[in-house]
């Protein structure tokens, strides 16, 4: 009985010890899974603008509704149209019947619920890959006293890009990143995001950043999101 006992105890400590790395090699796969699914979404992006002689992706000036086979009735267009992971209906390639391409997916996204679920995100039937919106807004609007609520949207080329390597393109939305309850919660209510995410730059490149790590936007606005010098500006010092 003895020896039993200590081999119960020693497979606990065991085992104690094993599940924090575990967890961290959890960690770890999801993020490069991250890395490579939003690097995929730019590929996409970049093989867009390619087809059509450089130019960005860009939806309706206005938003619209429209008809998803497997959804229902779905908004995009506008000023936030193209923000929130819409950008990906001029794609319809990429998905059938509301599914999507899981290489699409940030891989900690909840699962689309047409009824709703405990998060906002849980009713969100696009990938969660936002276009940041300085790229696609127009840059008279961009100015130091703007405010995100003022901005029309206007079409751009690749070639506006003024400082690729530090421009970002698509950011995952960092609620998925964040573990902990409190910061989830914080996040959906607006608060400025500390949790790290992928994001996908111009020059091609995918880092992991916190939205606060950007320079600051026109009127304070959250880095990469916006960006006071629009598709010319830079997001990285």
């Amino acid at each position: 009985m003895i020896e039993v006992l200590i081999c119960l105890a020693i497979l606990t400590i065991l085992i104690s010890l094993a599940i924090p790395a575990f967890g961290k090699a959890r960690r770890l796969t999801i993020k490069l899974s991250c890395d490579a699914n939003i690097r995929n979404a730019g590929l996409i992006l970049e093989t867009y603008s390619a087809s059509f002689r450089g130019a960005l992706p860009f939806g309706p000036y206005q938003r619209q509704e429209m008809e998803w086979p497997g959804v229902g009735t779905v908004g995009w267009g506008g000023r936030p149209g193209l923000r929130s992971g819409t950008w990906a209906f001029l794609f319809p390639d990429e998905w059938s019947n509301g599914q999507w391409n899981q290489s699409m997916r940030c891989p900690l996204k909840p699962e689309f619920q047409p009824q709703g679920g405990p998060s906002i995100w849980d009713s969100w039937p696009t990938p969660a890959y936002f276009m940041t919106e300085g790229v696609w807004m127009d840059e008279r609007d961009l100015q130091a006293e703007s405010t995100p609520g003022t901005y029309a949207p206007k079409p751009h080329h690749a070639s506006d890009v003024r400082f690729p390597s530090a421009k970002a393109y698509l950011l995952e939305f960092p609620t998925f990143c964040a573990t902990e309850p409190e910061t989830r919660f914080g996040i959906e209510l607006g608060q400025t995001p500390n949790s790290k995410a992928s994001m996908y730059f111009f020059d091609g490149s995918v880092q992991r950043h916190a939205v606060s790590d950007g320079l600051p936007g026109s009127g304070g606005a959250y880095g990469f999101l916006w960006t006071i010098d629009g598709v010319r500006g830079r997001d990285l010092r």
